[in-house]
């Protein structure tokens, strides 16, 4: 993960790795829970030999001689950088739809496959209004939707819909 060899690591103090990103918080949460012989837990922004940053979710515990007393740490760490990136990502859709929603002054409503509203404006004080949605996959992959006022919207096949109420 880090792209240290052993003999590069093994009792040299973790500051070895360390971006300078990771909130001072979670080295306190860390060093608290190892004060007191307990195993941590957490994610750290850290840095690979070669410069590169990578998440990890990281796991310390403290090894004891005979006599109870703590005498090295031992960290397994999972590299969480893809996980961390597909995460912001899905923050930042999120986030962009949301604004989409708020920014149309029309009643609007997000449906997700099987046609049950997943999102809608603010605007819109009571999502209950919007019609019961009827989605019926074509031979093509788009779906007609029965808006149940007459009207019917054609949509490709997709995650999510967006269906406008009249």
């Amino acid at each position: 993960v880090t792209g240290y060899r052993a003999d590069e690591v093994v009792g040299h103090p973790s500051r070895l790795i360390q971006s300078g990103q990771t909130a001072p918080e979670t080295f306190a949460a860390l060093r608290a829970r190892l004060d007191q012989g307990r195993i941590w837990n957490g994610e750290m922004l850290n840095r690979r030999k070669s410069g590169e940053l990578y998440w990890e979710d990281s796991h310390v515990a403290p090894v004891k001689d005979a006599d109870g007393r703590v005498t090295h740490y031992v960290t397994v760490a999972i590299d969480i950088t893809e996980r961390k990136a597909a995460e912001q990502a899905l923050r930042e859709s999120e986030a962009f739809v949301k604004s989409i929603l708020d920014s149309i002054p029309q009643n609007i409503c997000v449906l997700d496959p099987d046609g049950t509203i997943i999102g809608w404006p603010p605007a819109v004080d009571d999502p209950s209004l919007f019609p019961t949605f009827l989605a019926m996959p074509e031979e093509d992959g788009a779906h007609v939707v029965d808006l149940g006022d007459g009207h019917l919207l054609v949509a490709e096949s997709a995650p999510r819909s967006i269906a406008v109420l009249a």
